[in-house]
């Protein structure tokens, strides 16, 4: 293999490593519709028929395995949905509503995925 030829496939490489640490840089970031973040608390802030959807900043993982939802007020028609999406998900729907997310919807009762 020439000098040339190395130096090339060196420069991929790192063109390959810093497009890596982007995507994990905006991976992992948080994201909502239709909510209002304070602090802690989230709030919805659409009319009826829009979703409001929030997607946590932070993963789960083998370490960080854990979140807690208290729901201080359901509205009038109670339409909340708790549960786990990719980062990538789609704000325009609740989740267990499409693939690869799984939720407990509050106003039947029933586990969605």
């Amino acid at each position: 293999m020439d000098d040339l030829n190395l130096h090339y496939r060196f420069l991929n490489w790192r063109r390959r490593i810093r497009e890596i640490r982007e995507v994990r840089a905006i991976r992992y970031q948080e994201r909502f519709k239709h909510i209002l973040v304070d602090g802690d608390t989230l709030s919805y802030q659409g009319n009826s028929g829009e979703v409001g959807c929030y997607v946590a900043p932070r993963p789960l993982t083998k370490d960080n395995n854990y979140f807690e939802v208290s729901i201080v007020d359901s509205g009038v028609r109670g339409t909340i949905a708790v549960g786990l999406v990719p980062q990538y998900y789609s704000l325009d729907h609740q989740p267990g509503w499409l693939p690869h997310s799984v939720a407990y919807h509050a106003d039947d009762g029933k586990l969605y995925n």
